[in-house]
């Protein structure tokens, strides 16, 4: 609403940004990696000319059938109503991205215009932007071992960031302060008990919300000494009962 009343005239775009599927060791290096591009490519003419403002989250799902993630980038662009079609385009953002990233081949992207009808509106485009950082389905899907590894490697990772016009908006609510940096990212919280990605997830996916940080600690410590596929005995979680 404060988007919509502040720059009536603008334009809103949802653009995702991909990359090749890693293993689950590796996913903390292609998130690293894929930040660094993504400051590089803050820095091209197409984010810097063309785009008013940005809301970015990182998501990342799982591939059951051969064990390997897939990060990615889901960005909301805010861009002045007379757009440089020649760089709001699916191409052009593809060829940056693969330069920014570094890469030998062109990797797969996604951008489409938010519109009445398709993604809602902006509320709906950021509902989109942050609806998760990774699919309940995909936590199910993992063998232990792999939910494990997983879990490490998102520590300490950040989840979101913004800005320009975007990022003023999020400050004129109160969110965020005036002397944080430009691509300013938050990890993720609940608002309710500011409990971490990494607690919460496991403590859902695995113990239906009755796992303490210790549990998780000394279980994790066991999965990662754990083949593929096994499952953890019931005498090895904290309330008895097996994953």
């Amino acid at each position: 609403d404060v988007a919509k009343a502040e720059y009536p005239t603008n334009k809103y775009f949802f653009l995702t940004l991909t990359i090749r599927n890693c293993a689950p060791d590796d996913l903390g290096g292609t998130l690293s990696a894929m930040a660094a591009a993504w400051n590089r490519l803050l820095q091209r003419k197409v984010m810097r000319n063309a785009v008013q403002g940005w809301a970015r989250s990182v998501e990342v799902t799982y591939n059951a059938k051969v064990g390997t993630m897939h990060p990615h980038y889901h960005i909301l662009l805010q861009v002045p109503q007379y757009y440089d079609t020649i760089a709001i385009n699916a191409e052009r953002f593809a060829r940056e991205w693969q330069s920014a990233l570094r890469l030998n081949y062109t990797p797969i992207i996604d951008l489409r215009e938010v519109k009445e009808g398709n993604l809602g509106d902006i509320s709906g485009a950021v509902c989109e932007t942050f609806k998760y950082a990774v699919k309940d389905k995909d936590l199910q899907d993992m063998p232990l071992r792999d939910f494990a590894t997983y879990v490490e490697q998102i520590s300490g990772t950040r989840a979101t960031a913004f800005g320009g016009s975007i990022k003023k908006i999020r400050q004129s609510l109160g969110f965020g302060e005036k002397d944080e940096p430009e691509d300013e990212e938050t990890t993720i919280t609940c608002p309710k008990c500011g409990t971490g990605l990494q607690t919460a997830v496991f403590e859902w996916a695995a113990f239906d919300g009755q796992a303490a940080e210790k549990g998780l600690r000394e279980i994790l410590k066991k999965a990662k000494k754990m083949p593929k596929n096994a499952e953890i005995s019931a005498e090895s979680a904290p309330d008895g009962r097996a994953v």
